[in-house]
Protein backbone atom coordinates (compact mmCIF):
# COMPACT_ATOMS: atom_id res chain seq x y z
CA UNK A 1 0.00 0.00 0.00
CA UNK A 2 2.93 2.42 0.72
CA UNK A 3 4.70 1.93 -2.04
CA UNK A 4 1.82 2.13 -4.47
CA UNK A 5 0.93 5.57 -2.96
CA UNK A 6 4.59 6.27 -3.32
CA UNK A 7 4.93 5.34 -7.33
CA UNK A 8 1.45 7.86 -7.57
CA UNK A 9 3.31 10.50 -5.75
CA UNK A 10 6.39 9.79 -7.99
CA UNK A 11 3.90 9.64 -11.06
CA UNK A 12 1.72 13.06 -10.02
CA UNK A 13 5.09 14.94 -9.31
CA UNK A 14 6.24 13.97 -12.64
CA UNK A 15 3.15 14.80 -14.61
CA UNK A 16 2.59 18.04 -12.66
CA UNK A 17 6.07 19.13 -13.79
CA UNK A 18 5.60 18.30 -17.48
CA UNK A 19 2.53 20.53 -16.71
CA UNK A 20 4.60 23.36 -16.33
CA UNK A 21 7.37 22.73 -18.54
CA UNK A 22 4.34 22.82 -21.36
CA UNK A 23 1.90 25.77 -19.92
CA UNK A 24 5.13 27.88 -19.34
CA UNK A 25 3.21 30.45 -16.79
CA UNK A 26 4.78 33.37 -17.03
CA UNK A 27 5.90 36.11 -14.40
CA UNK A 28 2.87 36.96 -12.19
CA UNK A 29 0.44 34.17 -12.60
CA UNK A 30 0.18 32.49 -9.24
CA UNK A 31 -0.08 34.35 -5.86
CA UNK A 32 1.99 34.55 -2.93
CA UNK A 33 0.49 33.44 0.42
CA UNK A 34 2.57 35.98 2.48
CA UNK A 35 5.08 38.49 2.31
CA UNK A 36 8.38 36.32 2.87
CA UNK A 37 6.82 34.13 -0.11
CA UNK A 38 6.56 36.62 -2.39
CA UNK A 39 10.55 37.66 -2.12
CA UNK A 40 11.77 34.13 -2.25
CA UNK A 41 9.33 33.98 -5.80
CA UNK A 42 10.80 37.13 -7.12
CA UNK A 43 14.25 35.87 -6.34
CA UNK A 44 13.77 32.07 -7.99
CA UNK A 45 12.07 33.88 -11.25
CA UNK A 46 14.88 36.00 -11.99
CA UNK A 47 17.68 33.40 -11.07
CA UNK A 48 15.71 30.72 -13.16
CA UNK A 49 13.79 32.93 -15.86
CA UNK A 50 14.89 36.43 -15.85
CA UNK A 51 18.68 36.31 -15.48
CA UNK A 52 19.56 37.87 -18.88
CA UNK A 53 18.00 41.14 -17.81
CA UNK A 54 19.94 43.82 -19.03
CA UNK A 55 18.67 46.05 -16.12
CA UNK A 56 17.72 44.89 -12.60
CA UNK A 57 16.69 46.95 -9.90
CA UNK A 58 17.60 46.05 -6.02
CA UNK A 59 16.06 47.86 -3.29
CA UNK A 60 13.40 47.44 -0.60
CA UNK A 61 9.60 47.82 0.01
CA UNK A 62 9.38 51.49 -1.70
CA UNK A 63 10.84 50.13 -4.83
CA UNK A 64 9.14 46.83 -4.29
CA UNK A 65 5.90 48.48 -5.05
CA UNK A 66 6.30 50.09 -8.47
CA UNK A 67 4.31 48.06 -11.34
CA UNK A 68 5.75 45.48 -13.17
CA UNK A 69 4.18 46.37 -16.38
CA UNK A 70 5.59 49.29 -16.68
CA UNK A 71 9.08 48.08 -17.25
CA UNK A 72 9.98 46.34 -20.70
CA UNK A 73 10.85 42.54 -20.85
CA UNK A 74 14.83 43.21 -20.61
CA UNK A 75 14.36 44.76 -16.90
CA UNK A 76 13.62 42.85 -13.63
CA UNK A 77 12.87 44.59 -10.57
CA UNK A 78 14.55 42.49 -7.55
CA UNK A 79 13.30 44.29 -5.13
CA UNK A 80 12.16 43.08 -1.83
CA UNK A 81 10.02 43.89 0.88
CA UNK A 82 11.77 43.67 4.52
CA UNK A 83 14.84 43.34 2.95
CA UNK A 84 18.22 45.55 1.97
CA UNK A 85 19.70 46.32 -0.82
CA UNK A 86 22.55 43.95 0.08
CA UNK A 87 20.09 40.95 -0.54
CA UNK A 88 19.48 41.81 -4.10
CA UNK A 89 23.11 42.31 -4.89
CA UNK A 90 24.33 39.24 -3.10
CA UNK A 91 21.54 37.24 -5.26
CA UNK A 92 22.74 38.91 -8.64
CA UNK A 93 26.29 37.90 -7.61
CA UNK A 94 25.50 34.51 -6.94
CA UNK A 95 23.28 33.67 -9.84
CA UNK A 96 26.55 34.55 -11.85
CA UNK A 97 24.37 37.16 -13.65
CA UNK A 98 25.70 39.64 -15.97
CA UNK A 99 23.13 42.53 -16.73
CA UNK A 100 24.57 45.75 -18.19
CA UNK A 101 22.99 47.78 -15.56
CA UNK A 102 22.73 47.61 -12.02
CA UNK A 103 19.83 50.45 -10.26
CA UNK A 104 20.30 50.86 -7.02
CA UNK A 105 17.95 52.29 -4.57
CA UNK A 106 19.69 54.76 -1.95
CA UNK A 107 17.25 55.38 0.74
CA UNK A 108 17.89 52.59 3.03
CA UNK A 109 21.46 51.46 2.58
CA UNK A 110 21.65 51.40 6.38
CA UNK A 111 19.41 48.73 6.77
CA UNK A 112 20.06 45.82 8.44
CA UNK A 113 21.43 43.11 6.45
CA UNK A 114 18.59 40.13 6.13
CA UNK A 115 19.51 36.55 3.78
CA UNK A 116 16.91 34.14 4.72
CA UNK A 117 15.99 35.07 1.02
CA UNK A 118 19.57 34.50 -0.29
CA UNK A 119 19.97 31.77 2.01
CA UNK A 120 16.51 29.84 0.72
CA UNK A 121 16.93 30.25 -2.74
CA UNK A 122 20.54 29.32 -2.45
CA UNK A 123 20.05 26.27 -0.22
CA UNK A 124 22.61 23.58 -1.15
CA UNK A 125 21.14 20.77 -3.75
CA UNK A 126 17.70 22.30 -3.65
CA UNK A 127 18.77 25.17 -5.71
CA UNK A 128 20.16 22.84 -8.42
CA UNK A 129 16.74 20.43 -8.27
CA UNK A 130 14.95 23.65 -8.81
CA UNK A 131 16.51 24.56 -11.76
CA UNK A 132 15.78 21.44 -13.30
CA UNK A 133 11.91 20.19 -11.70
CA UNK A 134 10.15 23.61 -11.63
CA UNK A 135 7.78 22.13 -9.53
CA UNK A 136 10.10 22.47 -6.73
CA UNK A 137 9.86 26.57 -6.99
CA UNK A 138 7.86 28.00 -4.42
CA UNK A 139 5.90 30.19 -7.01
CA UNK A 140 4.38 26.58 -8.75
CA UNK A 141 3.19 25.52 -5.47
CA UNK A 142 -0.72 24.31 -6.41
CA UNK A 143 -1.79 26.67 -3.77
CA UNK A 144 -0.20 29.97 -5.12
CA UNK A 145 -2.42 29.22 -8.07
CA UNK A 146 -5.47 28.61 -6.02
CA UNK A 147 -4.51 32.16 -4.81
CA UNK A 148 -4.06 33.61 -8.23
CA UNK A 149 -7.46 32.13 -9.49
CA UNK A 150 -9.21 33.72 -6.29
CA UNK A 151 -7.49 37.18 -6.87
CA UNK A 152 -8.63 36.96 -10.80
CA UNK A 153 -12.38 36.69 -9.64
CA UNK A 154 -12.14 39.57 -7.17
CA UNK A 155 -10.21 41.73 -9.51
CA UNK A 156 -13.08 40.85 -11.62
CA UNK A 157 -15.89 41.93 -9.24
CA UNK A 158 -13.92 44.77 -8.42
CA UNK A 159 -13.91 45.78 -11.97
CA UNK A 160 -17.72 45.52 -12.48
CA UNK A 161 -17.95 47.81 -9.38
CA UNK A 162 -15.79 50.14 -10.80
CA UNK A 163 -17.39 50.31 -13.81
CA UNK A 164 -21.06 50.81 -12.20
CA UNK A 165 -19.69 53.32 -9.56
CA UNK A 166 -18.39 55.44 -12.91
CA UNK A 167 -21.91 55.01 -14.70
CA UNK A 168 -23.70 56.33 -11.11
CA UNK A 169 -20.86 59.57 -11.15
CA UNK A 170 -22.42 60.44 -14.31
CA UNK A 171 -24.73 63.27 -15.13
CA UNK A 172 -27.85 61.05 -15.07
CA UNK A 173 -27.17 59.85 -11.37
CA UNK A 174 -26.32 63.91 -10.15
CA UNK A 175 -27.46 62.34 -6.29
CA UNK A 176 -25.61 59.18 -6.64
CA UNK A 177 -22.49 61.58 -8.03
CA UNK A 178 -22.08 64.16 -5.06
CA UNK A 179 -22.12 60.96 -2.82
CA UNK A 180 -19.02 59.19 -4.61
CA UNK A 181 -17.38 62.59 -4.41
CA UNK A 182 -17.78 62.72 -0.87
CA UNK A 183 -16.23 59.35 -0.27
CA UNK A 184 -13.54 60.23 -2.30
CA UNK A 185 -13.04 63.27 -0.19
CA UNK A 186 -13.24 61.66 3.03
CA UNK A 187 -10.91 59.06 1.48
CA UNK A 188 -8.08 60.99 1.02
CA UNK A 189 -8.73 62.99 4.00
CA UNK A 190 -8.28 59.65 5.93
CA UNK A 191 -4.98 59.07 3.84
CA UNK A 192 -3.32 62.26 5.22
CA UNK A 193 -4.46 61.90 8.39
CA UNK A 194 -2.76 58.46 8.45
CA UNK A 195 0.42 60.25 6.70
CA UNK A 196 -0.01 62.28 9.64
CA UNK A 197 0.44 59.92 11.88
CA UNK A 198 3.50 57.58 10.83
CA UNK A 199 5.16 60.77 10.25
CA UNK A 200 5.34 62.02 13.67
CA UNK A 201 6.74 58.46 14.44
CA UNK A 202 9.09 58.82 11.09
CA UNK A 203 10.48 62.48 11.92
CA UNK A 204 12.41 60.57 15.29
CA UNK A 205 13.70 57.87 12.99
CA UNK A 206 14.81 60.25 10.52
CA UNK A 207 15.92 63.28 12.87
CA UNK A 208 18.78 60.53 13.64
CA UNK A 209 21.99 60.25 12.18
CA UNK A 210 23.46 56.71 12.08
CA UNK A 211 26.44 56.07 13.59
CA UNK A 212 29.72 56.12 12.04
CA UNK A 213 30.52 52.81 12.60
CA UNK A 214 27.39 51.36 10.79
CA UNK A 215 27.52 53.84 7.60
CA UNK A 216 31.32 52.59 6.99
CA UNK A 217 30.32 49.70 7.12
CA UNK A 218 27.59 49.54 4.60
CA UNK A 219 29.83 51.70 2.42
CA UNK A 220 32.30 48.71 2.45
CA UNK A 221 30.16 46.57 1.86
CA UNK A 222 28.75 48.35 -0.58
CA UNK A 223 31.91 49.06 -2.27
CA UNK A 224 32.79 45.08 -2.29
CA UNK A 225 29.70 44.52 -4.30
CA UNK A 226 29.91 47.53 -6.59
CA UNK A 227 33.95 46.81 -7.23
CA UNK A 228 32.81 43.11 -8.21
CA UNK A 229 29.89 44.11 -10.81
CA UNK A 230 32.14 46.83 -12.66
CA UNK A 231 35.12 44.41 -12.66
CA UNK A 232 32.34 42.48 -14.72
CA UNK A 233 31.52 45.42 -17.12
CA UNK A 234 28.16 46.30 -14.86
CA UNK A 235 27.25 49.87 -14.90
CA UNK A 236 25.94 50.50 -11.66
CA UNK A 237 23.46 53.18 -11.11
CA UNK A 238 22.13 54.88 -8.20
CA UNK A 239 18.50 56.71 -7.73
CA UNK A 240 16.18 57.88 -4.92
CA UNK A 241 12.90 56.96 -4.50
CA UNK A 242 10.61 59.83 -3.65
CA UNK A 243 9.63 60.26 -0.05
CA UNK A 244 7.40 62.79 1.76
CA UNK A 245 9.24 65.93 1.07
CA UNK A 246 10.08 66.48 5.08
CA UNK A 247 11.34 63.51 5.19
CA UNK A 248 13.25 63.84 2.44
CA UNK A 249 15.04 66.68 3.75
CA UNK A 250 15.94 65.55 7.10
CA UNK A 251 19.05 64.56 8.89
CA UNK A 252 19.29 60.75 8.05
CA UNK A 253 18.24 61.16 4.50
CA UNK A 254 21.13 63.72 4.04
CA UNK A 255 24.05 61.84 6.03
CA UNK A 256 23.02 58.97 3.86
CA UNK A 257 23.80 61.27 0.95
CA UNK A 258 26.64 62.81 1.86
CA UNK A 259 28.10 59.08 2.78
CA UNK A 260 26.85 57.75 -0.56
CA UNK A 261 28.33 60.85 -2.60
CA UNK A 262 31.71 60.58 -0.57
CA UNK A 263 32.54 57.25 -1.47
CA UNK A 264 30.63 57.01 -4.93
CA UNK A 265 31.66 60.62 -6.37
CA UNK A 266 29.31 62.05 -9.14
CA UNK A 267 31.59 62.34 -11.34
CA UNK A 268 32.00 58.48 -11.79
CA UNK A 269 28.65 57.47 -10.75
CA UNK A 270 25.28 58.42 -12.14
CA UNK A 271 22.67 59.44 -9.25
CA UNK A 272 19.07 59.11 -10.63
CA UNK A 273 17.18 61.55 -8.87
CA UNK A 274 13.26 62.68 -10.09
CA UNK A 275 13.29 66.95 -10.42
CA UNK A 276 10.07 67.40 -8.18
CA UNK A 277 10.06 64.86 -5.56
CA UNK A 278 7.58 66.79 -3.59
CA UNK A 279 5.04 65.69 -6.07
CA UNK A 280 4.55 62.23 -5.08
CA UNK A 281 2.18 61.17 -2.91
CA UNK A 282 2.53 58.21 -0.05
CA UNK A 283 0.11 56.19 2.13
CA UNK A 284 2.53 56.12 5.45
CA UNK A 285 5.28 58.74 4.43
CA UNK A 286 7.82 56.14 2.36
CA UNK A 287 5.69 54.03 0.64
CA UNK A 288 3.82 55.86 -2.76
CA UNK A 289 0.66 55.43 -3.24
CA UNK A 290 -0.39 53.73 -6.41
CA UNK A 291 -0.84 56.11 -9.07
CA UNK A 292 2.60 58.20 -7.25
CA UNK A 293 4.17 54.29 -7.59
CA UNK A 294 3.51 54.25 -11.35
CA UNK A 295 4.58 58.01 -12.22
CA UNK A 296 7.54 57.08 -10.97
CA UNK A 297 8.20 53.68 -12.69
CA UNK A 298 7.51 55.30 -16.23
CA UNK A 299 10.35 58.02 -14.72
CA UNK A 300 12.68 55.12 -14.66
CA UNK A 301 11.17 53.65 -17.58
CA UNK A 302 12.24 56.81 -19.62
CA UNK A 303 15.37 56.84 -18.20
CA UNK A 304 15.95 53.34 -19.14
CA UNK A 305 14.72 53.77 -22.92
CA UNK A 306 16.82 56.60 -23.07
CA UNK A 307 20.22 54.37 -22.52
CA UNK A 308 19.03 52.41 -25.47
CA UNK A 309 18.93 48.97 -23.73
Amino acid sequence: MIRKSLLMTFIFFVLYNIIIVIVDPPRGVSKSQHQWQKNVIKAQEYIYESKDSKVVLVGTSLTFRLPEGIFHDKSYNLAMAGTSVYAGLDIIKRSSANPEVILIESNCLMNNLNSDVVGNVFMPLMDRLREWLPALREKNQPLCYVNALEGLIRSKILLASERYRKMEESDHFPGKKKQHKDKEVAKEKNRQEVVARNLQNLFDEFSKVPEETIINSRMELLKNYIDYFEKRGVRVVFYEMPIHEKLYNSPRAQSVREALEKNFPREKYLFIVHPAPGEFQTTDGVHLVSGSAGKFAEFLQHWIQAQNL
